[in-house]
């Protein structure tokens, strides 16, 4: 009996701590809403992108919906972490000094970002890219998903869910491809969809 009751406890509390996929598809779709609201905040978000401050990018892991089974491999194979609910390599990468003078340029420009348009039909939002500029409450990350050309900033008290302009996507693009380092290549006979 004590037994039974323990083993019941410890799954309760495992699935307290670990939702379920239909939980986190709720939570991350209520985020997503909110954060398409806060598009507001945009520009004085991106204004706090600081210079002289440490800047690190993370490689995302496969697609949680379209290689799941590649990304299950990786996850149990690689020394991963979650960042805002998605995987990444643990290992940051440093950003040349080049490409962090483009993309702060970039990046505080206004005209970089717009308004989220909705889904797209490319699988769901996957981060292939993250960017931490500076550290603790001052930094502000940024979620690139290259397939769909959107992002995801968060902030000290906001995140913001925008699509990537077609002038600024192209040189992001060429920016971020050059730190794929442990990604595997795509395994999946899905095929992704340019934006509706």
């Amino acid at each position: 009996m004590y037994r039974l009751l323990a083993m019941i406890s410890f799954t309760t509390i495992a699935n307290a701590i670990e939702p379920s996929e239909e939980q986190l598809q709720e939570l991350l779709r209520k985020e997503d809403s909110a954060a398409i609201i806060a598009y507001d905040r945009l520009q004085e978000t991106v204004a706090k992108v600081a210079t002289n401050v440490p800047v690190m990018i993370f490689e995302g892991l496969p697609h949680q919906n379209r290689e799941k089974t590649l990304l299950a491999e990786e996850i149990g194979s690689k020394n991963c972490m979650q960042r805002h609910h998605f995987w990444f390599y643990r290992t940051p990468i440093p950003l040349a000094v080049e490409h962090e003078k483009a993309l702060h340029e970039l990046l505080t420009d206004r005209s970089s970002f717009l308004a989220n348009m909705g889904a797209k039909k490319c699988g769901g939002y996957h981060p292939d890219y993250s960017i931490c500029w500076g550290e603790g409450l001052a930094s502000i990350e940024f979620h690139f998903c290259l397939g769909c050309h959107e992002v995801k900033i968060f902030a000290a008290g906001v995140t913001i869910y925008c699509d990537i302009s077609d002038s600024a996507f192209p040189k992001i693009e060429t920016i971020l491809q050059n730190y794929h380092r442990q990604r595997p290549p795509f395994r999946s006979s899905y095929t992704p969809m340019k934006k509706l």
